[in-house]
Order: structure tokens, then sequence, then C-alpha cells
């Protein structure tokens, strides 16, 4: 399907029958759609193009992608402007990890499914093959927001042979700090709501998610992603006991392990490998993905792992002007191909 509303160049939205997600644990589609933006000349040139995938933060959809709203600009309108302005072109492409709880961290998950082989072994090759890109991992980048910022840097961390570029724009990092908040909350939610059975029966027929749901089915999803578990009722395990309050040490480690800051022995060669390390947050960040940046960098700093930080002006929410700092050190990047 071809879409041109306001755009110089063009977006396609792919959809994809993925195998590797069949018979997934959530019982989610297998057709997938993904955003594909052209630049401007895109067809009339013979040239090989950099393409960079844009992953979504949590709750976001391909849907979300599309959305063109007045005074305001997603991320192809934005790469379109920034093409226009002068930089040299490039290909977008939005991958689809959207889950019933809300997203799938971009990793292989016995509670949710094999979003990161998805990913890998079927999106990656279609694209190459498909469109008029440069296949090289020079050539191959990695951004997203929140949980997306999250996923860029996991992804590259498991696959530096296809991806030379991670930047993680207020990402997951740090979890046994940044997500104690949140976690702590999770009792007195979940009795609010009726219980965990209750509140997940009544997930498919919500039509407002407000600030307590949003919290608590975020920890949900997060739960599903770092700590499944197949015996449960459920199919993973919450990292607090939901009656005595009680933090439980054995599922917060399985948190740890997935986190990026805590990953650095494991994956230190390859961010090592990788051309382009980035990390950024906001310093009022409502999730404290501000600290999470911070101890990240300071980590990858201390291992001699080349990396870029910034902190800006700003909170979690609203941050989608960050993606215009992204290209920008991108194109930069590409600029040398």
């Amino acid at each position: 399907m071809l879409y041109n509303r306001r755009l110089k160049g063009s977006l396609v939205v792919e959809e994809i029958r993925s195998q590797v997600l069949q018979g997934n644990p959530l019982g989610d589609s297998t057709l997938r759609q993904v955003p594909v933006y052209l630049p401007p000349g895109y067809h009339k040139r013979s040239r090989k193009f950099p393409v960079i995938y844009v992953l979504a933060g949590l709750f976001g959809s391909p849907e979300g992608w599309l959305d063109f709203r007045a005074f305001s600009e997603n991320v192809f309108q934005l790469a379109d402007r920034l093409i226009a302005e002068g930089l040299p072109p490039f290909v977008l492409v939005c991958p689809d990890g959207f889950t019933r709880y809300g997203g799938s961290q971009y990793l292989n998950s016995t509670g949710t499914g094999r979003y990161m082989d998805h990913i890998i072994q079927e999106l990656v090759p279609m694209i190459d093959e498909s469109y008029s890109v440069d296949a090289r991992r020079e050539a191959r980048a990695l951004v997203g927001r929140s949980s997306g910022g999250f996923g860029a840097l996991r992804l590259a961390m498991a696959h530096p042979d296809l991806f030379a570029h991670a930047l993680s724009g207020s990402g997951d990092l740090y979890f046994r700090a940044s997500c104690i908040g949140e976690i702590a909350q999770i009792p007195s939610l979940l009795k609010a709501a009726g219980g965990l059975e209750a509140f997940l029966a009544a997930l498919p027929g919500l039509r407002r998610l407000d600030a307590q749901a949003a919290t608590l089915l975020n920890v949900i999803a997060l739960s599903s992603c770092y700590s499944p578990d197949p015996e449960s009722p459920h199919g993973f395990r919450l990292p607090v006991d939901p009656e005595s309050g009680e933090l439980r040490p054995e599922v917060l480690d399985l948190l740890a392990a997935q986190d990026p800051a805590e990953r650095l022995g494991e994956d230190g060669e390859a961010l090592r490998s990788l051309q382009t390390l980035y990390v950024e947050a906001g310093n009022r960040d409502e999730y404290h993905a501000d600290l999470g940046a911070r101890v990240f960098a300071h980590r990858c700093r201390q291992a001699g792992i080349p990396v870029i930080h910034q902190e800006y002006d700003g909170g979690h929410s609203g941050g989608g002007w960050r993606y215009e700092v992204m290209f920008r050190l991108l194109a930069e990047c590409f600029g040398a191909l």
C-alpha cells in the first residue's frame, strides 16, 4: 500500500506473513505491517541507500507511525524534510513488534514470541532483497526511543554483524533503579483492578489506557518479555508478590539479565565493534531514563567502549523531536560511505 500525503518521497506499508511468529504464546497475528519510507528520487536512481530501522516504544504500533497530525512531524515527515534540506538520502523501516500486552522489547521470549528472530531472519533479508538499500553493516542503523531505544541496543549487541550503528533515546536501562518505582505500585494497582486475572480478562475490551492501567500494563508487558514462565497461569512472573508486596529477587535478576547496562561483560565486544553507539535522555525523565543512560555511558567508558552520551532539558514524553538529532548524526556517518 502506497502513501504520499505531504511527502516529497514515498511511503509503502509492507505486509509480512511471519513464519517465525507462528504459534506465538499470546496468539498475536503473524501478519505484520511494516512502513517503509523511500526518499525523493528513489525510483530514478541506481544507487544503494543506507537504511535506518526505527523501533517504536512500548504501546507503539505501525498505525501510530502513520499518524499525520497538524503542527507536528512524524518520523517520515521529519526524514522527508531533512533530506529536502540537504541531508544525504536514506530509507526508513519501522518493524512491527506489537503484542497483546503492548510490545515485545524486540526480544525472543517464550512469553511473547521470537521478535528478534522475526526482524533478523525475515524483515532485514526482505528489505535487502526488495529495496535498493546498501546491505553492508556500515549502512544499516538502529534507532529508537524508550523501549525502542532498548531494542536498538539489544539488537546491535546480538547482531553486530548486521548493524554498525545503535542510537537509543530515553531507552530502558539500569532496571534495578529505573523500574523500581513502577514495580512498587503493582500490588495496589492489581488490588484496585480486582487482581491480575480480572485485569487481563478486561484488557481486550479496554478503550482508554489511564495512568494506572498504563503502569500496570507496562510491568506486565516487560514481565512477559524478561521473566517468562511457561508454567505460570499467565506465562510470566511479576517481579513483586501481588499479595505481600515483597520484591522477588530471583525475578529481578531475570530482568537485570536483559538489561544492556548489565551486559557489558557479555556483549562488550559487540558494542566495541559499532561505528556509532549513542545514548541520550531528558534530564527530567519520569522513568529515570536519564539515570539509565548515564550509568550505561559511564560503564561503557570504564570498559573502553566508545560512546556518545547526551542529556537535554526535557522529560520522557514528547521527545519525538530528538529523532532529528539522531538522524543528523547518522547522516554524518552515512556521508562517508
